[in-house]
């Protein structure tokens, strides 16, 4: 066990696409010889510890934070549907092994499932997200859930909902705004801007020709997905308050 980093092998409970958007930065590159939290730059420290954990307990990194055979072979199978599925399936029958035994997956009850995980001393909202995390593993790997166990529930507010503030409104990401291009200085090219809350203080700038072909919009999809996280709500964001403690 990595006492520094406090890693646990513990059911992860992190979002999934983030843990996806993260092994997909090795698509294209080198596996790095150690996984550290240099390379989880623009995550908050709460998340790269979900990360390392979730790799941990995946058998995707092991206890001195190496990259292992599985990883490789997951991410080797990438551009294969099947191949994906099938490396999905392994890691989530041989990862959640001591949760889903005795447990018949397309009949069991939430309640169920709930019970394994809080052995690990689970509790609340982190129930809800473990499991989420175990219906998309489930799902990447063409695990076979019951409609039971697809029910997770929504997170519990934990007190009655107030009018928005407008902090947060300013933090509010579900509903992009974008506002008009705005010509750059090159004449063959348009500065794009999309607003990511309501007040512009987060805002997305992308700089491209004034017209592209269908494939190049796939391949700028790919880029996106590659190149930021995604984080499960506003409160998730990385502060400037959590960077500078971490530096």
């Amino acid at each position: 066990m990595n006492e520094t980093l406090n890693l646990e092998t513990k059911p992860p409970y992190l979002s999934f696409t983030t843990f996806r958007n993260f092994l997909e930065s090795f698509i294209e590159g080198v596996i790095p010889e150690k996984i550290d939290k240099s390379l989880m730059i623009g995550q908050s420290g709460g998340n790269q510890t979900y990360l390392m954990n979730a790799l941990l307990f995946l058998g995707l990194m092991d206890e001195e934070q190496k990259p292992t055979d599985k990883l490789r072979s997951l991410l080797e199978s990438w551009s294969s549907e099947e191949s994906s599925r099938r490396i999905w399936k392994e890691l989530f029958e041989c990862s959640y092994k001591n949760i889903i035994e005795g447990l018949d997956l397309e009949r069991a009850t939430p309640e169920q499932l709930k019970s394994r995980f809080q052995e690990f001393e689970y509790g609340g909202d982190t129930l809800r997200k473990c499991h989420l995390f175990f219906n998309n593993i489930a799902e990447a790997g063409g695990v076979k859930l019951g409609p039971f166990l697809k029910n997770v529930g929504r997170a519990p507010s934990g007190r009655p909902r107030k009018a928005k503030t407008k902090k947060a409104l300013a933090q509010q990401v579900d509903e992009p705004i974008a506002s008009p291009k705005q010509k750059d200085e090159f004449d063959s090219h348009d500065v794009s801007v999309l607003k990511l809350d309501a007040y512009g203080k987060r805002m997305l700038k992308v700089k491209g020709p004034v017209a592209i072909t269908e494939a190049e919009l796939e391949r700028i999809k790919s880029w996106v997905a590659v190149h930021f996280f995604v984080v499960e709500s506003a409160e998730d964001l990385p502060t400037e308050e959590n960077n500078s403690q971490e530096h």
